[in-house]
């Protein structure tokens, strides 16, 4: 499938967020259409077919949890990704339970938005740019308020944060993660490189075409040292 072949339905009560969405995927050569809210979402849903759904959570006149659980019994196996601005508008488990496949904070990072629609859409020709770290590089994000570490070896750089896959437990979006970088010599040494701190921006839940479910975290307060750090971690 091409992007030029597949339909997306923006739910958004801000035009102008809504229009600056709408000129990013058409100029990726999406078909978009725009609604204000969730009822006139649910109509043009019913009469029209879409293969992926962008909805914002509150809005007057029909809000994203209530279109989410209709599109969900129409047609469940429809993508809808999730829009969310305040802390405490969805969880994550009501949004894994409602069936969502992804949730992003605004603002949005649009290379792990792009990403995330052609994993849900089986696509590979959005040209989305990403770096991989370096194999011989160690992530850790410890989450205080879940009381748990991610390790992992595998994870990609964007423009602003990362993302990595990940497993049960899910942080919520906002979370604060410690980060911490480290690279193993041929001897097993591992080097502490950096640390820093970062934020939640986004979750994606299902397993789409193979694809693991993934946090993705923003970066907060970076030094020039810091990100000539991270580019020097990227192969």
């Amino acid at each position: 499938m091409k992007a030029s072949d597949c339909r997306i339905l923006i739910v958004e009560d801000d035009v102008i967020f809504s229009e600056a969405l709408v000129y990013e995927l058409r100029r990726k050569k999406f078909q978009v259409e725009s609604v204000v809210n969730g009822e006139m979402a649910f109509d043009l849903f019913s009469k029209k077919t879409f293969d992926l759904v962008i909805s914002d959570i509150i809005m007057p006149g029909g809000g994203g949890i209530s279109l989410l659980q209709k599109i969900k019994m129409l047609q469940p196996e429809t993508p809808v990704i999730m829009l969310m601005t305040g802390y405490s508008e969805i969880t994550i488990e009501q949004a894994r339970s409602e069936n969502a496949d992804a949730i992003f904070c605004k603002p949005l990072d649009r290379t792990s938005l792009l990403r995330i629609i052609s994993l849900l859409l089986g696509l590979e020709n959005l040209n989305v740019v990403t770096n991989e770290a370096s194999p011989a590089t160690t992530i850790k994000l410890f989450f205080q308020e879940i009381a748990h570490t991610f390790e992992s070896s595998v994870f990609r750089f964007v423009k602003n944060g990362l993302f990595l896959p990940i497993v049960q437990p899910f942080p919520q979006v906002h979370d604060i993660a410690r980060i911490s970088f480290s690279s193993s010599s041929n001897t097993g040494v591992h080097e502490i490189i950096m640390s820093s701190n970062g934020v939640v921006k986004w979750i994606f839940f299902k397993e789409k075409s193979g694809a693991q479910a993934e946090i993705g975290v923003e970066f907060m307060r970076l030094t020039p040292e810091d990100e000539a750090k991270l580019a020097r971690l990227t192969t």
